[in-house]
């Protein structure tokens, strides 16, 4: 069986890259990084307020599908069933070599941080969960070393569906304010069935949409306009407005996505989307040549996985020293960005099949 048909041509030699998508990968990541887990992991500001700012999933998820749609135009890759095989194992890789390597290391602090206090450690338990990616050291971890990592496993799932799903036309050409409904509805009605059997399904399903509205994002012949942006924008704050006041800390509603966090994300990404058509393109092309942001756009993944590391030791290192918690955060985001750029060599290491 084959999935060839639908697939575009391979773009012209020496044509120009946009820069536009490696900026807005570095400027998430940074956001991520500096911002996101700076005020999470050291605890500034009441988490209610810092909860209003989560919305830097769905915009990593959105670029990734847009990245995708530009890999898929170049015609590198036709999905019949070999060429699919290839591209999992390809992108699995990518993905999984800089994990298992960040894991190796998280599990030699445990395991020194457990042989240092005595008692008891389960040595091959620990590595069980480190290796395991689902598990990601839960339950044999300390400090921020895995609090991020969850975001491993639906993102092997959303690259492994992307190519089948990506061949469905009607997902591609619907409007906003639909797709953000439908969105919200598919996370409600999973979110309905008891238990937390389905949690892993509906945070896949949840970010696997926004990867297919970034790749949607890029096939569009013309940018959305703006009642496309403004009217759904408009429509999702008043639903926001009129629910009770604690269903808006969206720290509780992102674990699984439900609802309310479909909504609430929905609008922020049509805000950005609206101030990023304002930008000059010229201006946005030049921030990929900046010195601060460079890391972020080249090493993004590393950084994002050492990030984990990083903190830990800024935070343990400042707290017992009595820093500020400005320097702790300048030292973290140093430190992570250092590790980052250390083992960013990993991602760029590409298996040979056949």
């Amino acid at each position: 069986m084959s999935f060839e048909k639908g697939i575009k041509k391979p773009v012209p030699a020496g044509s120009e890259r946009d820069q536009s998508i490696d900026v807005a990968r570095g400027l998430a990541m940074l956001y991520i990084v500096v911002f996101i887990h700076g005020i999470f992991w050291l605890s500034i500001f009441d988490e209610q307020f810092r909860s209003m700012f989560l919305f830097e999933m769905p915009v990593i998820f959105a670029i990734s599908g847009y990245s995708y749609a530009l890999f898929e135009r170049k015609g590198v890759v036709r999905l019949n069933w070999r060429d699919y095989s290839t591209f999992l194992t390809q992108r699995f890789a990518r993905i999984l070599l800089p994990y298992l390597a960040y894991a190796a290391v998280c599990f030699l602090v445990v395991a020194g941080a457990a042989l240092k206090e005595g008692g008891t450690f389960s040595f091959w338990r620990a590595l069980a969960a480190w290796v395991n990616p689902v598990q990601r050291g839960v339950g044999y971890s300390v400090m921020m070393l895995n609090l991020h990592l969850w975001f491993i496993a639906p993102f092997l799932v959303v690259t492994a569906l992307m190519p089948i799903v990506t061949k469905l036309p009607s997902l591609l050409r619907m409007p906003w304010a639909l797709w953000m409904l439908l969105l919200a509805g598919m996370v409600y009605l999973l979110d309905a069935v008891p238990g937390t059997m389905l949690n892993p399904v509906q945070t896949s399903l949840f970010y696997l949409a926004w990867s297919v509205l970034g790749f949607s994002l890029a096939k569009r012949s013309q940018p959305l306009r703006f009642g496309e942006l403004v009217v759904p924008f408009a429509l999702g704050l008043l639903i926001l407005f009129c629910l009770p006041h604690f269903m808006l800390n969206m720290q509780v509603n992102k674990a699984p996505p439900n609802w309310v966090f479909a909504i609430f994300t929905s609008c922020w990404m049509a805000g950005l989307l609206f101030l990023s058509s304002r930008f000059d393109r010229a201006w946005v092309s030049g921030l990929a040549s900046k010195v601060w942001l460079k890391p972020y756009i080249q090493y993004g993944y590393s950084i994002y996985l050492w990030q984990g590391l990083g903190y830990s030791i800024a935070v343990w290192v400042g707290r017992k020293e009595g820093l500020p918690t400005v320097a702790i955060l300048g030292a973290a985001v140093i430190l992570s960005t250092v590790l980052g750029m250390l083992a960013s060599p990993l991602e760029r290491v590409r298996l040979r099949m056949g």
